[in-house]
């Protein structure tokens, strides 16, 4: 009965071994996914921070034109004033009513790429947020 005994010990222990194995392998690939996946969330938000980076630098960069456009609309407004008593010639006025609807579209394009730009902005900023906080959790 003894060695009945000592040959299920000699199984049991064999198969532990096999089950402990298995387990060290499988948590070995578990940290090694885990270790990739955290460099590669590294590396995607260092990729927003920079395109951020590039939206910040549009923004700015459509302010400061719509200020100097700004600016140069309200000093021909104040010069068109004495000008638009001196204009007879109708072609000249549908001329300046084209510019005038130009402008304006033109206008209307900047402010909606503005806008575009600060949503998509708050979307990165929002997932810069969550991919951190997510970061912080598992490290």
């Amino acid at each position: 009965m003894s060695s009945v005994d000592f040959t299920d010990m000699t199984n049991i222990r064999e198969f532990h071994k096999a089950v402990f194995d298995y387990f060290t392998r499988a948590v070995d690939v578990i940290v090694n996914d885990h270790v990739k996946l955290l460099l590669k969330e590294n590396e995607d938000t260092a990729k927003s921070g920079e395109y951020v980076n590039k939206l910040h630098k549009r923004i700015d960069e459509l302010n400061r034109l719509n200020d100097e456009l700004s600016r140069s609309m309200e000093s021909s407004n104040a010069s068109n004033e004495y000008s638009e008593s001196s204009i007879s010639s109708p072609r000249a006025e549908l001329r300046i009513d084209e510019l005038n609807r130009r402008w304006k579209a033109e206008r209307e394009a900047r402010v909606y790429e503005n806008h575009e730009a600060e949503r998509r902005l708050k979307e990165l900023e929002q997932e810069n947020t969550r991919l951190r906080e997510q970061l912080n959790l598992t490290g």
